[in-house]
């Protein structure tokens, strides 16, 4: 890998997690926002209730902008460049020049200006000779690190939802208990609560999808048990197995990954 000015195609990959990552925390603060503001307007009495409907729909908004055009967009051309990485890592091929210029001008200005921070010699464990047997232990490393923080991630982000979606039924009876002749205020308050049921959607969203996604990606670590990719189609479906287990799935967070990465790593290099 090469440093300095001109980092190499996992390091910004890396880089352009860390801003996905980014996104993602900017969303969950509105969504925050959003709760409050819900709380707000839930007891709140003049024409406040309407300022606070009115700015939890704005935070809503911004962070719908957040996942949709930060979030996602940038994880997904992380995982496209972590996954033309780990093919040039296992084969020792560069993809042709116009394709890697093409490639390497669509990360953004963030992840360019940290990516050297995430140049790492020894990101993979894997000792064998480039070809399809270290192709094999690529992928199952990466699967075996992906189902664990998937996992753990699902879990943490469940059981949030499961806290929201309390908090959502509370103000729902606070508001279908509450006698009030202001029509205009029962349609604010329930608007408003119906924001907060959406910020419990996207939790539960994120969390569905990162336990399929560690389910997809045990099933391909699992598969490549005592197998080699020797066969090309083979190596294509398990390569596209786990492409689209990762793709799919939102980012994980920054703080999942610090409290679990030495755990995961003792584990994987304790069968090694």
């Amino acid at each position: 890998m090469t440093g300095g000015s001109n980092p190499s195609l996992l390091a910004l990959s890396r880089a352009e997690h860390e801003v996905a990552k980014r996104w993602l925390v900017r969303s969950r603060l509105a969504h925050s926002a959003t709760l409050v503001l819900t709380t707000l307007t839930v007891w709140a009495s003049g024409p406040w209730h309407y300022y606070f409907a009115l700015g939890a729909l704005g935070t809503e908004a911004f962070a719908w902008g957040c996942r949709v055009y930060g979030a996602v967009g940038r994880h997904a051309l992380a995982e496209k460049g972590r996954r033309a990485a780990l093919l040039w890592n296992a084969f020792g091929k560069t993809p042709g020049p116009l394709d890697l210029r093409d490639l390497r001008a669509e990360f953004s200005e963030q992840a360019e200006q940290t990516a050297t921070s995430f140049e790492d010699d020894d990101y993979y464990a894997s000792t064998q000779a480039q070809g399809p047997d270290r192709l094999r232990d690529l992928i199952q490393e990466s699967a075996f690190w992906s189902h664990q923080l998937y996992r753990t991630a699902a879990m943490t982000m469940g059981a949030l939802a499961a806290v929201l979606l309390i908090l959502v039924l509370v103000a729902f009876a606070i508001v279908m208990g509450a006698q009030s002749a202001d029509y205009a205020l029962t349609v604010a308050r329930i608007g408003v609560v119906f924001l907060s049921f959406l910020v419990f959607s996207d939790v539960l969203t994120d969390a569905w999808a990162w336990s399929v996604a560690a389910t997809k990606s045990k099933e391909v670590s699992r598969r490549l048990d005592g197998e080699t990719l020797n066969d090309p189609p083979n190596a294509l479906a398990v390569f596209g197995d786990y492409s689209i287990a990762t793709a799919t799935a939102p980012p994980i967070p920054s703080f999942v990954y610090r409290r679990h990465h030495d755990r995961i790593e003792r584990a994987w290099h304790a069968t090694q």
